[in-house]
């Protein structure tokens, strides 16, 4: 099962007094196989808001989307897994780690 098209929406916004068009990825069309017969499927991961219902599908391009591979919601669970390994043996630099206890917290202070 194989995601083999994005679904995008355009949304609209100005840059230097120009108005330009932006593509927003909502889905994917995935193509899979079962008893010899083939079949798509849509997988939408987000619906926008105002959204009139229209949405432009393209072709997936392996060696654009490569560079953000373990990004991609279509990644096999190895690959997700994988992703997961290589982050917790390397956490981010600015990541702190502290102690929590597990005393009751004082809401007095809080001003709502």
């Amino acid at each position: 099962m194989a995601a083999t098209h994005n679904i995008v929406v355009p949304e609209e916004y100005e840059s230097n007094g120009e108005t330009k068009t932006k593509w927003n990825n909502i889905g994917v069309v995935i193509e899979s196989e079962k008893n010899g017969k083939t079949s798509k499927r849509i997988k939408l991961n987000m619906i926008p808001l105002g959204w009139d219902g229209w949405a432009n599908v393209y072709p997936i391009d392996r060696d654009r989307d490569n560079k953000r591979h373990d990004n991609r919601r279509d990644a096999s669970q190895d690959e997700h897994s994988q992703a997961s390994d290589d982050m917790q043996q390397h956490p981010p630099e600015d990541v702190v780690v502290e102690e929590i206890d597990d005393a009751p917290i004082d809401l007095s202070s809080i001003p709502f």
